[in-house]
Parts: structure tokens; sequence; C-alpha cells
């Protein structure tokens, strides 16, 4: 009766161990975890179709929020806290060029500039592998402070161009349908379909770019510059936060536009940048206008930016040397007051 007992025992506890053995943790199934990639995600601007549908990237800034101590009298041990305000960043989208996509980025951005139709909300969808809406944030009070028209360059590339937003509030929402692909967004102002991403046939392939100069003296064609970069259209962010707000709130402030550089061969007939380098040293203003023209295969053209009353802020000299080889090389910073978008 004793030996029956023990083996009673003895199988009570290693069902007891088993039982511990099976509790431990479920693997998580492969298709919960999200991707990255071509097609793993949507963005869903209101009023911007064409854009929403050709984003090629996007990065969010940090979400950071403050720590409120809660500490009384009560909290003999250990010190306790609760969440404080919450500090939204910028959202930068970089977008492929072509068809109707810079004409709507355009629009937004001037119109902010303007004050005018200036906040939008923006969803941003993370696409699960089976189609269904995985993740999604909802980026609100949205308005555009920066618009970059990329950099120009001689060689053959895909054109993109980055436009960074500042974030009023965001919304975080888990996946919402479990089967089925998700419809191609609604434009909440037209009611129509969002549009269709663009084809390689439609994407905005440059050869290379053309600066006009426009002074006192006419107008000049400079074809020698290899690369331009910067000359993007910022609005300032004015905080205007209050003791009782819970958010901090960010009204646009000024537009202004930064630095253009531009480097290239050093040329004896660019006379524009002499004289202007010269009446500078003088302390003479002389603002300029410069468009750089993006030239496309078949003779085409492509976009247009004008930047107004210019003046040159940096010249670095070329390297002069006797065993140099090659051509040499200027380059040259520019400050303009207004960036007219075509």
């Amino acid at each position: 009766m004793k030996k029956l007992s023990l083996y009673i025992v003895i199988g009570v506890l290693f069902i007891s161990a088993a039982s511990f053995v099976k509790a431990g943790p479920t693997p998580i199934r492969q298709d919960e975890i999200l991707q990255n990639g071509a097609g793993k995600f949507k963005v869903d601007i209101p009023g911007l179709p064409a854009a929403s549908a050709n984003v090629h990237s996007v990065q969010v800034e940090d979400l950071t929020i403050d720590v409120r101590e809660t500490t009384t009298g009560e909290n003999w041990d250990f010190r306790t806290y609760a969440p404080g305000d919450a500090h939204f960043g910028k959202a930068t989208f970089r977008f492929r060029v072509g068809g109707r996509s810079h004409e709507e980025l355009k629009g937004w951005v001037l119109d902010a500039a303007n004050g005018k139709n200036i906040r939008k909300d923006i969803s941003i969808i993370i696409m699960s592998r089976a189609g269904s809406e995985g993740r999604r944030y909802n980026l609100q009070e949205t308005f555009p402070i920066k618009y970059d028209p990329g950099d120009y360059s001689p060689s053959s590339t895909v054109r993109t161009e980055t436009l960074v937003v500042k974030i009023g509030r965001i919304e975080f929402a888990d996946g919402g349908k479990e089967n089925g692909a998700v419809n191609t967004p609604v434009d909440t102002q037209t009611g129509l379909r969002a549009a269709i991403a663009l084809s390689p046939d439609d994407i905005m392939i440059t050869k290379g770019f053309r600066i006009e100069v426009s002074d006192s003296n006419g107008k000049n064609e400079d074809n020698a510059w290899e690369t331009a970069t910067g000359g993007a259209l910022e609005i300032e962010v004015a905080p205007a936060s209050t003791g009782s707000a819970q958010f901090n709130v960010t009204p646009p402030g000024h537009t202004f536009v930064e630095e253009l550089q531009l480097r290239g061969p050093m040329t004896k007939s660019r006379t524009w940048l002499t004289e202007c380098l010269a009446h500078s040293l003088q302390g003479k203003a002389t603002p300029f206008d410069m468009t750089i023209v993006e030239l496309l295969p078949g003779n085409r053209v492509g976009r247009e930016h004008l930047y107004q009353s210019c003046i040159v802020t940096r010249y670095v000299f070329p390297v002069l040397s006797a065993e140099g080889t090659g051509n040499l090389y200027e380059e040259v910073s520019i400050k303009p007051e207004r960036l007219e978008i075509k």
C-alpha cells in the first residue's frame, strides 16, 4: 500500500512538471510580423491623390512625452510618475516626380506659404502580408515646412522631391480588416479614388540641367555647372503653446529659401558671377534672378525653379597645382529671397 501511494505521488509530480513545460510562450506567427519595402505601405494625403500614390519613402521623427512627477507624502518608498506633454516632431516624405504629383505638392506648399489650406491630416498605413491593414499612423493637423526639389546632377537618375511637414498630433491604430486587401483610399475632398502609382514611363528621368541668370546686364545661360544642391523652400514654425494646452501648438511663420550651392568646371565667360562678386565686395546690393531648368530625354524640359533676388554668400577657389590634371572647379553659395515653382 505504501509503494502504491509513492507511485501516485511521483505521478502527480510528473504531471505538474509537464504542465509547467507546456506553459511556455506561444511563438508568434510569421504572418503577424510586418515588413518593409515597395507595396508594403500606403500614404493618404487629402486632396493630393497622385502624390499619395507615389510616395517613395516616409520618415517620422520620434515622439517624446514629458515625465510628470506625482509623488506625494503618502509615497514613502518610491517616487511616482505620470505622462506629461507630448512633443510631435516632423515627418519627411519623398515622392517620385511625374504626372500630377508635382503639381499637387506645389499647390499645397504655395497655399500654405500664402496662409490658406494649410493643414491636412495624413494617414500612413502599413500593410500586412495578406494585403490587409496592419498598422496605421494618423498624422493630424500637419502643414508643410520645407519643400526640396532634390539635387540636380547631369547623370541620368530618377527624380524625387521631398516634402517635410510639422505634425500637430498623432493617432495610433492597430490593424483593421483581418481578411481581404485594403481598398484604394478615397480622396476626401474630391470623392474620387486615389491615383494609381506612376508607371516607369511616367517617372521623370533627368539628363541634366541648365541655369539661366537674369541681372542688370540681361539674361545669361550657364550650362557648365555639374551639381546644384539645396535651395529648399521652408516655412518657419512659431511655437504658441499655452500652459493649459495638452499639445504644443505650432502655427506656420515666415517663408524663406535656404542657400543654394553650385559646383562645376570653371569657365572664362561666367561674367555674371565675377561682376556679382566684385559688387558684393564693394558693399553694393546686386540681386539677380536664377532659374534652374531640368533637361529630360528627347530634348524635353522638365520642372523649372525660379530663385528670385539672389546674392552670393560664399565662393570656393579652385586648387592650383603644377602637378594637377583635369578641369578646374569652382563652387558658389547663393542666398535667394523667394522661390517660384513652375
